[in-house]
C-alpha cells in the first residue's frame, strides 16, 4: 500500500506505507539472506531481518524510510506516484521485481492468488492474510475494459466494446473462451470469484453470486 493514510497502523500508531512478503515455497525462507529496495539499480538498498518466513506465511514491512524504528522498517518509502521495488538475493540478482504505477489512498495493489503473477487492487486490504480467501470485502479492479453487472448474478456479463475474453479460475484454469465478444454466457458457472482477462489489459475479478 503506497499511500497508507487510515487503514494499517504499524506499532507507534503511523499510518506509514507498507508492502508485504508471501512464501509460497514449501521451506521455510531466511529473509536475512535477501534484499528489498526501491532502486532496481542500487539491489543491497535494505537487508531483511534474520528471521525465517514459513511456507505460506506472510510478513509485513513499513516502507517509511525510519530503519531506526524497528527490524521491520525499511530504509526507503513507496511512492504514491509509482516507481519499482524487488528483491535481490546477496550476490545482486533479482528475486522478484514489481513496476507499479500511480496509487489510490488506502487501496492496496497485490497477487491473486497468492504469489501468482495476476496483480488486482483491493479496496479493503489483508494484511497479514491471504488474498485468496477473503469474501466479506469489496474489490475492485483497475482494468481499462468495463464488465457488467459485477457482482453477476444473471446469465450473461456485458462488455462496452469488442473484446477477446479469457475466464479463469482464481487457482490459474483457463475456464472459457470467447473472441470478439460484447457479452459472455455464464449461465452454468459456478458461484464464486473469476478472473477476466483481455488481450493488453488488466485482469476483472468478477464476482459470481
Amino acid at each position: 500500500m503506497a499511500d497508507n493514510d487510515n487503514f494499517n497502523a504499524d506499532e507507534f500508531g503511523n499510518y506509514s506505507n507498507w508492502l508485504e512478503l508471501y512464501n509460497g515455497d514449501t521451506e521455510a525462507v531466511f529473509l536475512a539472506d535477501y534484499y528489498l529496495t526501491d532502486k532496481l539499480d542500487n539491489p543491497d538498498k535494505w537487508q531483511m531481518p534474520e528471521f525465517y518466513l514459513e511456507p505460506g506465511a506472510f510478513i509485513l514491512f513499513w516502507a517509511e524510510d525510519e530503519e531506526s524504528s524497528g527490524e521491520n522498517h525499511t530504509n526507503f518509502k513507496l511512492s504514491k506516484g509509482g516507481e519499482a521495488i524487488g528483491i535481490f538475493n546477496r550476490i545482486g540478482a533479482p528475486v522478484d521485481t514489481l513496476t507499479f504505477g500511480e496509487q489510490d489512498t488506502d487501496v492496496s495493489y497485490g497477487r491473486l492468488p497468492d504469489g501468482r503473477p495476476e496483480w488486482i487492487y483491493f479496496t479493503a486490504a489483508t494484511p497479514g492474510e491471504s488474498n485468496e480467501f477473503s469474501t466479506t470485502f469489496e474489490w475492485q479492479s483497475r482494468a481499462s475494459f468495463g464488465v457488467f453487472p459485477n457482482p453477476a448474478n444473471g446469465s450473461h456479463l456485458y462488455f462496452p466494446n469488442m473484446l477477446n475474453i479469457q475466464l479463469y479460475s482464481l487457482q490459474g484454469q483457463l475456464l472459457l473462451v470467447q473472441q470478439y465478444a460484447k457479452q459472455l454466457d455464464i449461465s452454468r458457472l459456478a458461484p464464486g470469484m473469476y478472473l477476466l482477462r483481455s488481450d493488453g489489459h488488466q485482469p476483472v475479478l468478477l464476482v459470481r453470486e
